[in-house]
């Protein structure tokens, strides 16, 4: 790559390779090795080639860096689980973006793919390069060919790069790695609320249960009960009688939405607290992701259907209503959240049950899907850290939230915003004095 861009650009460096290994070398931690061509880093072990299977063992390197490699070798899931082989903290990815970008000029490079967020499940994602989008867009269309930029373009160009949008030719995806090895022994304990999921249930427990033994943590399981008004308390009760890791709390009143689930919180006995709701089965393969930063020290994780890197299938009705909620509340109360309503979330037990005793229980039952929304409020103005991570989400086609009873909550959310409100001027007139 670097030999490419000297040839096509007669010696002079170019924004692309200046900007990216600058960004780059101030993401090393501690030791690092640089695998591939993208860029050459200054104090690190730097090796080229095929790296399927690296000669280093394992936890080697604090840092690894894998730039503009993976797009030459085709299937990638091995390769990155060398590089997490090796890796002690994290590691770093370049790629190229926009399979629909694929072109002659990718096919000149060597390239057998470019990528989409999508392909790094687990990964925090950054688009880079947004304003390349359209230039290598009409390049492809028209055939134009690559030529060496002028120097105040050039320059220009080094410049816009350090503004990063949610679009962008190149993706850096980085993942931290966690090592459960050392410190306490963590103890999750994750909680499943339901309502009317008789043919669900098993299926939903088994699959949670199946994902959960594979992270190095002792768990228990605790199934809650929403009152439901089918089959779904005698088919907990028997998968708890088979199974001493789940336990069911059992609500008469409700459904509550998050009332009765809140509540249930102060049964848990780990240090480290989350629910999974049932339209979630289908992220369980992040739950290890949410737990990590739990452990990594964030106070709150949550999962987000509308990072860069998530998934999501949903009617373009509850899409366009899910959208227009969470700008009004970001807009509302600058949050920076993108998804304020999501079943997936894990926390540090202090923290939640804390934030619990806060809100306290809605007996009105109007709160309804603002729960979510206004445990995250509290959270920020606490000043606990709070991380979101994408996830992949499916809506069931007969979905529990039912968008005429939600709609009730309207007038809770306009009370809570008047709350909120006088409670921040109080805090703020508190702290004045």
């Amino acid at each position: 790559m670097d030999k490419l861009n000297a040839e096509w650009l007669k010696g002079r460096p170019n924004f692309y390779f200046t900007y990216k290994r600058k960004l780059l070398e101030s993401m090393v931690e501690g030791s690092c090795l640089s695998v591939g061509y993208g860029c050459i880093i200054d104090n690190a072990v730097n090796i080229g080639g095929e790296f399927s299977k690296l000669p280093f063992g394992d936890d080697s390197f604090d840092t690894v860096i894998c730039s503009d490699a993976l797009e030459f070798i085709g299937p990638h899931k091995q390769a990155i689980n060398e590089l997490l082989r090796v890796a002690r903290k994290k590691i770093v990815i370049t790629v190229p973006a926009y399979k629909w970008l694929y072109g002659k000029y990718d096919r000149l490079l060597g390239h057998r793919r470019r990528y989409s967020a999508n392909d790094f499940s687990g990964f925090e994602i950054t688009h880079l390069f947004w304003f390349l989008v359209p230039v290598l867009s009409l390049r492809k269309i028209f055939g134009l060919k690559h030529r060496p930029l002028p120097g105040w373009l050039d320059k220009l160009f080094f410049r816009m790069s350090g503004l990063r949008l949610n679009f962008g030719t190149t993706i850096l995806a980085v993942k931290h790695k966690v090592d459960y090895r050392s410190g306490e022994k963590h103890h999750v304990s994750v909680f499943v609320p339901i309502f009317n999921e008789e043919s669900t249930l098993k299926r939903s427990i088994h699959t949670l249960e199946y994902i959960i033994r594979k992270i190095p943590v002792d768990y228990e399981i605790f199934i809650v009960n929403d009152a439901s008004r089918d089959q779904t308390e005698l088919i907990s009760r028997a998968i708890e009688r088979s199974n001493r890791k789940v336990s069911l709390l059992n609500y008469d009143i409700g459904p509550t939405r998050r009332e009765n689930l809140a509540q249930s919180f102060k049964k848990a006995g780990g240090d480290i607290i989350a629910f999974v709701d049932v339209d979630a089965v289908r992220s369980l393969r992040f739950l290890k992701d949410l737990i990590d930063q739990v452990v990594c020290g964030y106070d709150i994780v949550t999962g987000s259907r509308y990072l860069a890197g998530a998934k999501r299938k949903r009617s373009l009705f509850r899409l366009s209503i899910s959208r227009a909620y969470n700008f009004f509340i970001r807009l509302m109360f600058h949050t920076g959240i993108a998804d304020h309503m999501c079943g997936f979330k894990a926390f540090k037990k202090e923290v939640i049950l804390a934030l619990v005793e806060e809100m306290g229980y809605d007996r009105s039952l109007r709160r309804g899907v603002f729960w979510d929304t206004e445990l995250l409020l509290r959270a920020i103005r606490h000043g606990y850290k709070i991380k979101e991570i994408p996830i992949w989400w499916s809506e069931r086609y007969e979905s529990k939230l039912y968008f005429k009873r939600e709609i009730l909550a309207a007038r809770y959310i306009l009370d809570f915003i008047r709350v909120f409100n006088r409670e921040k001027i109080d805090a703020q007139k508190i702290r004045q004095q």
